[in-house]
């Protein structure tokens, strides 16, 4: 119940204060009760669609929430009460008066997560708000504009000597915020301009080591990759299977940033050696891909056709499957081809002139296979 009331408070104080800024937010209240044995456990979630941040709020005090006034379940009047005395903040007195009453808040944060624009917050610098102060995850207000894809605050913040470079709890800072959310490219320009670290390593307990090129790629925003690679982004660096980036763009069949690394000077013919010591080409990255553009292209540039590769399940969809297994066989790439599936990449290679009498330890040839499977179209192709 006093989640409800919490959720009421808010909304009527948003309401009473600002009611023209109403049609750009939408609330949604969620509640479920569970009651067993009089234990019962309540949860309300209160969303602003327009600017994305969500507050969540659980009867459990989580430890590290606790001094904060949207987390603890017995602040329900405080908790209205902030955001009442927020509206009336006019200058530097008022802001001092309410930061003074509510010392373990951020107020411009709190106004970029209670403000559907960002004007408040930039009102709130003008009274000289604490730039740089940090909220109880560790975000800056600059990485919550980033986060907002808040320009012309971002601007702002930098103007006042925001620190463009800072980091969070978690080790993130604001330009990771920008390319995470998917954010303009201007934003991504001014924090770069400012003098943010293009090259910095970030830590992720499931995905590993990756740098801000490898969250561009996963957003699939080539602008924003390339803006990165012209501010100093690092084209060479290798992941945690020491894998170049240019392989996991060809497996994200990213086309257009495999043809520009190329052009930034990425050797399409190189050959890596893996975290197996198990060596392999470019071309062999293409094995598990819809279509065979890249791999033409690749090939176009002077790429090996009888490069060797390995039939297992190293790769699907471009995760690893046999991440430790080093046992399998090396064996031309047509053969990977073709027990993959993958009849395209194996027409191509042969129209691209690749061996069709090598056999595999089996000894049979690729055609061999092919009329085991039934592909007529490969058959087709024998002299």
């Amino acid at each position: 119940m006093k989640k409800i009331i919490i959720t009421a408070l808010i909304l009527i104080s948003i309401i009473s204060c600002n009611s023209k800024k109403t049609d750009n937010i939408e609330v949604t209240a969620n509640t479920n009760a569970v009651n067993t044995n009089n234990n019962v456990e309540t949860n309300t979630k209160l969303t602003f669609v327009n600017n994305a941040n969500t507050l969540e709020s659980n009867t459990k005090e989580y430890e590290g929430y606790a001094t904060n006034i949207y987390y603890s379940a017995s602040s329900v009047e405080e908790y209205a009460q902030a955001i009442e005395d927020f509206n009336f903040i006019k200058d530097k007195a008022s802001l001092d008066e309410w930061q003074s009453k509510y010392a373990d808040e951020t107020p411009i944060t709190f106004a970029i997560d209670y403000y559907p624009t960002e004007e408040k917050a930039i009102e709130l610098i003008s009274y000289g708000a604490d730039v740089n102060q940090k909220d109880f995850r560790g975000l800056t207000p600059l990485m919550n504009a980033s986060l907002n894809g808040y320009v012309k605050l971002a601007i702002e913040l930098i103007k006042h000597n925001a620190d463009v470079n800072a980091k969070d709890n978690t080790s993130a800072d604001s330009l990771f915020y920008a390319v995470n959310a998917n954010n303009s490219l201007e934003l991504v320009k001014v924090l770069l301009n400012s003098g943010a670290n293009p090259n910095i390593v970030y830590s992720d307990p499931e995905e590993g080591s990756f740098t801000i090129l490898d969250r561009s790629l996963y957003y699939n925003n080539f602008e924003i990759f390339k803006t990165l690679v012209e501010n100093g982004a690092n084209i060479n660096k290798v992941n945690d299977r020491e894998e170049p980036l240019i392989v996991d763009a060809i497996r994200r069949e990213r086309f257009d940033i495999v043809k520009y690394l190329v052009e930034k000077g990425i050797d399409p013919t190189m050959k890596y050696t893996d975290y197996r010591n198990i060596p392999f080409s470019l071309l062999v990255a293409t094995v598990n891909n819809n279509d065979t553009k890249i791999a033409e292209y690749l090939i176009e540039q002077g790429a090996d056709v009888n490069t060797k590769a390995i039939i297992d399940n190293y790769m699907e969809n471009g995760m690893t499957s046999n991440y430790k297994d080093n046992s399998k066989e090396a064996v031309n790439l047509i053969f990977a081809a073709i027990e993959n599936g993958n009849t395209s990449l194996v027409k191509l290679l042969i129209e691209k002139g690749a061996d069709t009498t090598v056999v595999n330890k089996e000894k049979k040839t690729v055609f061999d296979i092919a009329k085991e499977k039934g592909y007529d179209d490969i058959l087709a192709l024998e002299k």
